[in-house]
């Protein structure tokens, strides 16, 4: 996990009390150097955004990058489990 990665999580554990580790968060955002990973809702599918060449987030990459969704959520339920 990238330290810019580490410090966002933290930041949003700050800002939501450690809400963010509840059993499934309303919302989710990821955000790494490139890139977005974003839940609205419990059950809406998950999101993936390439921030470097999609600011405005118009273009949902995850059917096209599936490895790269697969690790963003992995790193997401990583920093999710540590909060337990």
């Amino acid at each position: 996990m990238t330290s810019k990665l580490r410090v966002i999580l933290a930041l949003m554990s700050a800002l939501t009390g450690g809400a963010a580790a509840a059993a499934d968060p309303p919302n989710i955002v990821l955000i790494t150097a490139d890139n977005l990973l974003l839940r609205t809702g419990p059950d809406d599918p998950f999101l993936l955004f390439d921030l470097e060449t999609d600011i405005g987030e118009r273009q949902d990459l995850a059917a096209e990058h599936p490895e790269l969704l697969a690790k963003l959520r992995g790193q997401y339920a990583h920093w999710e489990a540590a909060l337990k």
